[in-house]
This record gives C-alpha cells, structure tokens and sequence, in this order.
C-alpha cells in the first residue's frame, strides 16, 4: 500500500498512480505534467550550474594559491639577488645557492 490515499465518491478509500496523480494535480492548481517536467529539468540544470561553479571556485583557489607561492619565490629571489650584490664573497655565494634553491621550488 505504497502512494498516496484518497477517497472515492462513495467513501471508501483507495492507493495508486492514478490517485497520486490526480491528487499531484489538484495540488498544483491543476498544471499538465510535461510542464512540470520541464520545470524539473530546468532546476536540474540550475543545481547542476551551481555545482559545477562551487567545483570551479575550489579549483582557482588551489591555483591561486599555486600562483601565490610562486610570486613569494620570485620576490625571496629579487631579495636575495640584491643582497648578494652588496655582500662579501662568502655571503654572495651561500645567497646565490638560496636563490637557486628557490628557483627550483
């Protein structure tokens, strides 16, 4: 006894597509099916936009970040680079071997 119940003229009760369906469209102020398929389809579509936008979002925040580390690495090595330059022959070669080290990051 699975559906929807509803009552027959004479008072006695019945389940079944037929009654799921008819009390479906008394419901909804008696609109055809096929239109409410393709409302279904619609809000299907729209689910599946809103999905597949939360997906993209999470996807340019791990490039982002990607992007970000790598801007960080180019900044340590213009640092460095400039550091080196004023710095005595020892320093300037531990400083070019961080900067190498940072380029390969």
């Amino acid at each position: 006894m699975n559906g929807c119940w509803s009552t027959r003229p004479g008072g006695s009760w019945r389940s079944g597509p037929r009654s799921r369906t008819r009390t479906r469209t008394s419901l909804l102020g008696g609109a055809r099916d096929a239109e409410w398929h393709q409302v279904r389809i619609a809000a299907k579509r729209a689910r599946y936009a809103g999905e597949a936008a939360v997906a993209f979002a999470r996807q340019m925040e791990k490039v982002t970040e990607i992007l970000g580390e790598h801007q960080d690495a180019a900044d340590a090595g213009a640092a460095i680079r400039e550091l080196a330059t004023s710095a005595d022959a020892r320093a300037s070669f531990s400083l070019g071997v961080l900067c190498a080290a940072e380029r390969e990051r």
